[in-house]
């Protein structure tokens, strides 16, 4: 394993962000707002994919789902409920809001999909740690900060003595078992602004 520690003040915070999921429901409500405002003849539904794919992707397919649902009600109240418009059939507006809903839906599957992925993509299958990809990335950026700024960081070099014997005396699946002891044990002492990495077998 290699872990990346980048100095910080002792006031330095990371900004506090809105919770996506509390973003994700103003943007709901935002867009229905102007549902309503626009009326019938003007559709908004397209608009109600951003704070669905938003809460898909930082906060998953449960969460997303949730959105979706709640964009899709909001849009039938706006629209239908929140309007006189007649239609020639009294099943044409559950109609038009199951159609937005299983759009918003499919949106929240491929979301998801797309940020499962890149997960896998930039993670080690067997600890859960970020892979040899995404340290390069974080240390390229850490080393451009520290001439930037004139500031050191501290790069720390792990590997685990005697591991061979481990995996030929005991199994392949009890040395998997220490890799991720160890995993999680260094990622449970570091700092939110760390990254720890395994870069290599016993690395």
């Amino acid at each position: 394993m290699i872990a990346l520690a980048p100095p910080w003040s002792a006031s330095g915070r990371e900004p506090s962000r809105l919770p996506p999921i509390a973003m994700a429901l103003a943007l709901v409500g935002v867009t229905g707002i102007l549902d309503f405002i626009t009326g019938w003849e003007v559709s908004f539904s397209i608009f109600y994919l951003v704070p669905v794919c938003l809460a898909a992707w930082s906060l998953g397919r449960g969460l997303g789902a949730l959105v979706a649902v709640l964009s899709a009600a909001t849009g039938w109240l706006a629209v239908y409920l929140q309007t006189n418009h007649l239609f020639s059939h009294p099943t044409i507006p559950y109609w038009n809001a199951a159609a937005r809903l299983c759009l918003l839906l499919l949106a929240v599957v491929v979301m998801a999909a797309l940020r499962r992925a890149l997960v896998f993509a930039r993670t080690d299958p067997l600890t859960g740690l970020p892979n040899t990809r995404v340290f390069h990335d974080a240390a390229v950026a850490e080393m451009a900060r520290a001439r930037r700024y004139g500031r050191p960081f501290t790069i720390a070099y792990l590997d685990i003595d005697g591991f061979k014997r481990v995996n030929d005396q005991l199994g392949h699946a009890r040395g998997d078992e220490v890799l991720k002891e160890v995993a999680t044990t260094l990622d449970g002492s570091l700092r939110v602004s760390d990254v720890v990495a395994r870069v290599g077998g016993d690395e």
